[in-house]
């Protein structure tokens, strides 16, 4: 059984599509964000999960989208199509490490900038989504599922025309201080 505590969902915009950041650790992740997103929202996911039986069927109808990282042109058309969906109001989930990371307790690979194309080209705000101890349901003791007590939140929304020059150009960092900031909040409160 996980136990599951969502935090921060009233402070996601309704009014518009908006880029979901958040940092990875587990395959249970999407669910954890599907099954708490208070908007309706599609997931940038490798290709070759397009070809995974039932899940590829489930990530079509969220309308997905399929990155080949070895493609530039691929990229280009996904990051297309994808700030289409947001003008459509359509919001986005996508975590900037590139992959999920099983270091540490709550540790972060570095962000890559161009997953933030998205929130530059639609002007779309960023909602930072710190998800703590999923990794504890699957990662941690393969090949089993363990009952685990799972912390999402969203945080407030980020602006990209409300912020310092600086912020504009290192976003990546920026927005993962702030996950590392409710990550660690929130790695008290599953502990103590």
């Amino acid at each position: 059984m996980i136990i599951l505590k969502a935090i921060g969902m009233d402070r996601v915009p309704k009014d518009r599509g908006v880029v979901y950041i958040f940092n990875h650790r587990s395959y249970f992740d999407p669910i954890i964000c599907y099954a708490t997103a208070p908007t309706l929202a599609s997931f940038i996911a490798m290709e070759s999960l397009r070809r995974v039986p039932f899940i590829n069927i489930w990530m079509i109808f969220l309308k997905c989208l399929f990155l080949d990282r070895s493609s530039l042109k691929h990229g280009l058309s996904v990051i297309k199509a994808g700030v289409k969906l947001l003008n459509e109001g359509h919001s986005i989930f996508i975590a900037p490490e590139g992959r999920r990371n099983l270091e540490g307790d709550y540790d972060m690979l570095p962000f890559k900038e161009g997953s933030f194309k998205l929130a530059k080209k639609s002007s779309s705000p960023i909602i930072p989504v710190a998800i703590n101890n999923a990794d504890r349901i699957f990662e941690r003791q393969f090949p089993w599922v363990r009952s685990t007590r799972v912390i999402i939140e969203y945080g407030h929304p980020v602006y990209l025309d409300s912020l310092k020059k600086e912020d504009k150009v290192f976003l990546g960092k920026y927005v993962q201080n702030i996950i590392w900031e409710m990550l660690n909040k929130n790695h008290k409160a599953i502990y103590y």
